[in-house]
Parts: C-alpha cells; sequence; structure tokens
C-alpha cells in the first residue's frame, strides 16, 4: 500500500518532524523517547510528489505538518496543489497556512502502521 512512496524515492529537504527526532545510523531506532505519535512524520519525495509519512494515527482524524507552512524554511515556495492518503478514497481536506499543511479530513485510518500522505506539489 505504501511502496510508491518507499521504492525510488529520495530523502527530502529535511528528515521529518515530531517529539521521537531520529539521530540516524544503524541502530538508531533504539534512541526514540518513547512510542512513536502522530506528529512523528518523515519525507521522501520523487518527482512532483512529496510523501508525509506519519508513524501513528491521530485520534482526532486531524494533522498539522509544520515543516509545510508558509512560514517554514522548508514549506515556503511550495505550492501545494493536491493531497490524498495512500489506501485510500477519502477526499482529503487541507488547507496550507503559516503554521503548516492543515488536514482536517483525511477518512478512516487504513493498516496498521504507517500511514502515508501523497502531496502534489
Amino acid at each position: 500500500m505504501n511502496g510508491e512512496a518507499i521504492y525510488g524515492t529520495d530523502y527530502w529537504n529535511t528528515f521529518g518532524e515530531g517529539p521521537n527526532e531520529q539521530k540516524g545510523g544503524y541502530m538508531s531506532e533504539h534512541d526514540v523517547k518513547s512510542e512513536f505519535t502522530a506528529q512523528d512524520i518523515r519525507f521522501k519525495h520523487k518527482g512532483d510528489k512529496l510523501y508525509a509519512i506519519m508513524l501513528d494515527w491521530p485520534s482526532n482524524g486531524k494533522i498539522n505538518i509544520k515543516s509545510l507552512g508558509k512560514a517554514s524554511e522548508y514549506g515556503k515556495d511550495l505550492e501545494i496543489k493536491g493531497v490524498r492518503l495512500l489506501g485510500s478514497d477519502a477526499k482529503i481536506n487541507f488547507e496550507v497556512t503559516d503554521d503548516g499543511l492543515s488536514i482536517t479530513e483525511m477518512g478512516k485510518k487504513v493498516g496498521d502502521f504507517a500511514h502515508v500522505f501523497e502531496i502534489t506539489l
């Protein structure tokens, strides 16, 4: 389901965001502070697609991706044209603000592991 966000992709301008920062390197996953949250997001890209990989599902069905905000060093020059949740046909409601890419309706949870937003630029 999430293969297009993994295979043939490259790292983006920033590795990710969230309370559990990855230090990098072999076995570094053992250095996390606690369980992953929905605010723990990792980024990959390919062509005009940016993949935002949430490491948990938000209990309220909403997320704000700070790195993609108009005031962020990474998001200031982006033009986000569309957002979809891989594995879902749900219409994704989103808005780009200074504070981030705010997704207010993402449909039902699909899968039990990472959840990937495909963001068309």
